[in-house]
């Protein structure tokens, strides 16, 4: 086997005349002239700032073993494939777990001769390292999960695909430790993990099974485009009081650990859906869903946020809409088979709680309206509770208030921020309407109880079942409203 050893800056000169002199930070690059001939060449690249440029189709390199991860280059000439099927530090469990090895450069000028493949079998030694791709196309050929807790980020024009060694389609990747940024690029992978996502400028993150949002620390961005297209069928059911069975990981979506955690950890977990950002979710499995269990701030375009399972807020979930109409309900082929307006908003316990905990339950969701939005029904499951804030200058238009399959009819509802003529529901039979109860939350020092709100439904100019739902004045304010009438009676006798 050869073995080409780059020892300094003038050997790695005079091994190939043919070397890529490109902008500042990539001050060593060379071919390897090997490679034309044979398969299966060695690489040590023990420079600081050096790296490696292949312009031959089709050749394999047998180990590629670099000592400065946050200086060290790989790139592969456009329309070309190459294979590494080693990669190894020198300085091993030594190096710092957020350094990223580089694929193609970041020089604008220069990614137009950079765009090939780069094939990358990891083995099935843990790594040490993540990768930033800034042009050209990275595989990463995956088993045992060597890459968890590694930072990837992929740039403009350039591409990183998660895939199984065994069988060639797309590996999960349970990145606890390490951010998935798309800036511009495009992330492909099987079950994402990780703590954070973040996505910008025109980037995309897709996943083949599922995906779950893990950092209390940091927020997850969606700035770009978001693809589910599976789901996560864990172990560990159990069956609660209402009939309705919870998994550990029975999700397509989800915003939260929710394995083996407390509605109070995944509540810190944030998401922040920005105004070009979009979600495409389908699932071939019914029974899944798409579980909000942290902070989930929407600010993207109308019919933007597509899903094909149901949307729950479960445990202490806040969802705070700052556009309009943004959620969308689709079928298996991505078309949308009704607005948000016709959607459902399911509310649940946290899936860790199957039951009361010191007197009270894991629900304790929060919906916030701070644009007009509407909404074809909320549904809440057995002993719920979900508080609804409507901003001063927002309306928020619901269908209807209902219950689950199997619940047993008991949930709170808290409307707080609420005022008159904001809080419409237009497709309710007066009847129904009187039959729920609306509270708002009183605080008394560390106390925290519920105070059953009077309410009036008053029909809007759109006639029968289109009711607001208005507050009962408090008696001093009937006092003024009638001293006010009576000042304008006697007035009005004045003037007569």
């Amino acid at each position: 086997m050869k073995k080409i050893l780059f020892t300094s800056l003038v050997s790695l000169f005079a091994l190939s005349a043919s070397a890529v002199d490109l902008a500042a930070g990539y001050n060593t690059w060379s071919k390897i002239e090997g490679l034309k001939d044979n398969n299966n060449v060695s690489v040590v690249i023990p420079n600081a700032s050096a790296g490696l440029f292949i312009d031959v189709d089709g050749k394999t390199i047998s180990s590629a073993t670099i000592s400065s991860v946050s200086q060290n280059y790989f790139q592969v000439a456009t329309g070309y494939t190459a294979t590494i099927n080693n990669l190894v530090l020198a300085g091993g469990t030594t190096n710092t777990t957020n350094n990223s090895i580089k694929i193609g450069t970041s020089t604008e000028a220069n990614k137009k001769n950079f765009l090939g493949t780069l094939i990358i079998n990891m083995g099935t030694a843990t790594t040490y390292y993540g990768f930033e791709v800034n042009s050209g196309v990275l595989k990463l050929l995956e088993s045992g999960q060597t890459l968890s807790n590694r930072a990837f980020t992929v740039n403009s024009n350039a591409e990183i695909h998660m895939l199984d060694r065994n069988n060639g389609t797309s590996y999960h990747t349970y990145n606890n430790g390490g951010t998935i940024t798309a800036n511009g690029g495009k992330f492909y992978a099987g079950r994402v993990v990780a703590p954070n996502v973040v996505i910008k400028n025109g980037g995309l993150v897709s996943a083949s099974n599922a995906i779950r949002l893990l950092s209390t620390a940091s927020a997850s961005t969606i700035d770009g485009q978001l693809i589910v297209a599976g789901y996560d069928n864990g172990s560990g059911t159990y069956t609660a009081e209402d009939g309705i069975t919870y998994r550990t990981r029975h999700f397509s979506f989800r915003v939260g650990n929710g394995t083996n955690a407390s509605a109070d950890a995944d509540a810190k977990v944030v998401l922040n859906i920005g105004e070009n950002g979009s979600i495409v979710q389908t699932c071939s499995n019914s029974s899944m869903i798409n579980d909000f269990l942290g902070q989930v701030n929407v600010n993207s375009a109308e019919n933007s946020l597509k899903f094909q399972s149901n949307i729950v807020l479960a445990g202490k979930g806040k969802l705070t809409l700052n556009s309009t109409n943004a959620f969308a309900t689709i079928n298996a082929s991505k078309e949308i088979i009704a607005n948000q307006a016709n959607t459902t908003f399911y509310i649940s316990r946290h899936y860790n709680d199957s039951g009361v905990k010191n007197g009270t339950y894991s629900s304790d969701s929060d919906l916030v309206i701070n644009a007009d939005n509407d909404l074809g029904a909320l549904a809440f499951g057995s002993n719920t509770k979900l508080t609804l804030s409507i901003a001063d200058d927002a309306v928020f238009t619901l269908g209807e208030i209902t219950t689950q399959s199997g619940s047993n009819g008991e949930f709170t509802f808290i409307l707080d921020n609420w005022h008159d003529n904001s809080f419409r529901i237009v497709d309710m039979a007066l009847a129904d309407l009187e039959k729920i109860s609306f509270y708002e939350e009183v605080v008394d020092g560390e106390t925290v109880s519920h105070s059953k709100l009077d309410v009036k439904f008053v029909e809007t100019s759109l006639g029968s079942g289109d009711y607001w739902v208005n507050a009962v004045p408090e008696p001093a304010e009937w006092a003024m409203i009638f001293g006010a009438v009576a000042l304008g009676f006697v007035a009005y006798r004045r003037r007569k």
